[in-house]
Order: structure tokens, then sequence, then C-alpha cells
């Protein structure tokens, strides 16, 4: 797991009392005690009694969830975390400890999927890339587990360092760059990249070679890319965002009732959203941005692929929401 039971209660400050006028504060802070010390069951029923007295905190459910996995009690872990991350989607860590709790029920697709939503929110973790390339040998993916493998370790994992020598051997593990040309880059994860750059509105993306690239529209505002047969579809274009928020744009993403979303995540300048597209059943990713030179331009990409390929594509996705950006 990330992490023990030892989030610090500093930022609740609510003076909601039980019937007991116990504050809420008091009995989270008992709970993370008791959790410490071992007493998970103990630990469990304080972070219940949190849950009853404001059951907006999305801490307490993640420290339940913690509790609950370390009596093996996975189910109920995954449906805390669940919660918690329902109440607050831009923690890296609730996703992260969601997939190893997945891991240990041998959901190993499952996890590889939250591990990669932790690694989009929060490239810089080493045990996040470290776990999904376990979890990725479990499934065996050994060549993008030795590239996880040897990511974590550039990120200081000794564990890393370890796996990577002991099973990747003369594999190569370490993630390549995209090029800022349009000729093919063959990445570790056996599929070539082609760089699509839009030299009118200044941005650029990586794009799978096996992706045939559309016909430039009259205002040259991006571009279209197909597999062949139509099962894969990759957009990337340039709008403008008509005076509205990202906030506002991310609202009716979560109001279009032809997708279901299954994970969502907003900042301050940018928004993800994926789950299913509810008219040809197949899984989408979309990421938005607004340009930082372009004034009000809001950048969008987004991949639909039949379920069935979701284990193929995290590393896909990966590349293309890290090569997307202004030029």
């Amino acid at each position: 797991m990330k992490s023990s039971c030892s989030i610090l209660f500093f930022f609740i400050l609510s003076l909601t009392t039980t019937g007991y006028g116990q504050t809420l504060k008091e009995v989270f802070n008992r709970g993370i005690t008791k959790c410490n010390n071992q007493d998970y069951s103990g630990a469990i029923s304080d972070f219940t009694m949190a849950i009853k007295i404001d059951p907006s905190k999305a801490t307490c459910f993640y420290n339940r969830g913690l509790a609950r996995s370390y009596i093996q009690d996975y189910r109920g872990a995954i449906s805390d975390f669940t919660s918690a991350i329902e109440r607050d989607h831009n923690n890296a860590n609730y996703i992260y400890n969601r997939g190893a709790v997945k891991r240990r029920l041998q959901d190993f697709s499952g996890a590889v999927y939250d591990f990669t939503i932790a690694i989009n929110i929060d490239p810089k973790d080493a045990e996040f890339y470290y776990n999904r390339g376990e979890a990725k040998f479990q499934l065996g993916q050994n060549d993008s587990g030795c590239i996880d493998f040897g990511k974590a370790e550039e990120l200081g994992s000794k564990d890393a360092s370890e796996a990577k020598r002991k099973y990747c051997h003369n594999e190569q593990s370490k993630t390549t760059t995209a090029s800022p040309n349009r000729n093919p880059q063959k990445s570790n994860i056996g599929v070539e990249f082609k760089t699509y750059q839009n030299s009118d509105r200044r941005f650029k993306i990586d794009y799978p070679s096996f992706l045939t690239i559309g016909d430039s529209p009259d205002n040259n505002d991006g571009r279209n890319f197909t597999s062949d047969g139509g099962e894969i579809c990759l957009w990337v274009y340039s709008s403008y965002s008509m005076d509205q928020s990202i906030s506002e744009l991310f609202s009716q993403e979560l109001q279009d009732k032809n997708f279901s979303v299954t994970y969502k995540v907003i900042k301050s300048k940018w928004y993800v959203v994926s789950g299913i597209n509810n008219k040809n059943g197949k899984e989408f990713y979309k990421k938005v941005y607004f340009s930082d030179i372009e004034g009000n331009q809001i950048r969008t990409m987004e991949i639909e692929y039949p379920q069935s390929k979701h284990a193929d594509f995290d590393l896909i996705i990966t590349r293309l929401v890290q090569s997307f950006k202004d030029i």
C-alpha cells in the first residue's frame, strides 16, 4: 500500500458533533491513532462514525479503506477508495491505493488502469510506475512492464532497479522522447509514433503510426486519425473558448448523455474525462486544455478504441497526453 493511516487532520475545522459531544476532528484523529497502533477494527469504527458526522470528507473514506485493506477486507476497501475518489478525483494516492487492492484481488487489468490514472495525475511518483510494472508482468506484458521498471528506477526506486535486473535482462526499459519532426519514432511499447505539428495553431502531438492521418480542414484547426477499418479514432484540434471557463466546459462534458464517464479530473487550465461512448460501446479518453500562447484557444485530444484493447492503450494514452502541447 502507498501509505499507512497517517493523514493529519489539519484541514477539517468543522465543530459538528456526535450525540456524545465528540467533534469530527476528535473522532477522526482517534481513528488515525488506532490505525497506526494496528487496532484496525477500532479504527474502522471511528472512521465510520466520522463519515456519519460528515459524509462529504474524502479522507474519512480513504483512511477507512486503508484500515479495511489491512484486515484483508479488499472489497470494502475498494468501495471506500471509490467513495474517496468520487469526493476528490484529483488525489493520485486514492486512485493508486484502489489499484493496489485490485491487484491483491488479481484484477490486474483494473490495477493497471488505476495506476495509469494515478501516473497521469502525478507522473513523478516512482511507486506508481513500479507497481504498474509488476501488474503488467502478471498480465504477461513483460516488455511494457520493463519500461515501467525503467521509469521507476529513473525516479529513484531501488525495488524497480532490482526488478529490472532480475526480470528484464537486456530489454530496453527507458522511455523515449518525442522528436520534433514527422519521422517514425520507435517506442519501447512496440509501437512507432509520428509527430503531427500544427504550425498555424501552434500545437503538436505524437500519434501511433498505425493510424492514418486525415485531410486538413479548410481552417486547419487540427486533424483526425483512424486505423484500418475505423475501429480506433483519434481527434486533435484547437478551437475558441467563446468566453467559457474550463469548469463550464468540464460541466458540459459530464452532462453529455452520449457518454458514461468513469473517470474525471479537473485542474485550473485543463481537464480529463474517460469512460464509455454509449453509442458505439467503445472506451474513450479526452483531454482539454487552455493554450498558454494562443489566448482563448482550447486544445482538445480525444481517442476511442474497443474495450477489448484496454490493456494495450494505457501506455499509448500516456504518450499522447505527454506529447500533446503548445509549440
